[in-house]
């Protein structure tokens, strides 16, 4: 089954994809459809590394406080190890 939508895509991107059609002799539907589905898995293997509410509550705190802002635990760990 599938859906038809419409999109606004920036005119490079698409030359972009048009390009990779061409040369692979596949539709630019093909390529965007991959490149959904690419983003689709690479968002959920990066779900796990959102920071859970206390954590994002936590880091929100220390950017009031100390004016600085850590997008994850990571980075708060790299600042104190600095």
């Amino acid at each position: 089954m599938t859906t038809t939508i419409s999109s606004r895509i920036p005119t490079d991107i698409i030359q972009h994809i048009d390009s990779i059609a061409k040369a692979t002799e596949r539709s630019r539907s093909f390529h965007i459809k991959k490149a959904l589905e690419l983003y689709c898995v690479s968002f959920d293997n990066n779900l796990t590394e959102l920071p859970s509410q206390s954590t994002q509550t936590a880091l929100n705190e220390l950017k009031t406080k100390k004016g600085k802002t850590f997008a994850n635990v990571n980075e708060l760990f790299a600042d104190l190890d600095s």
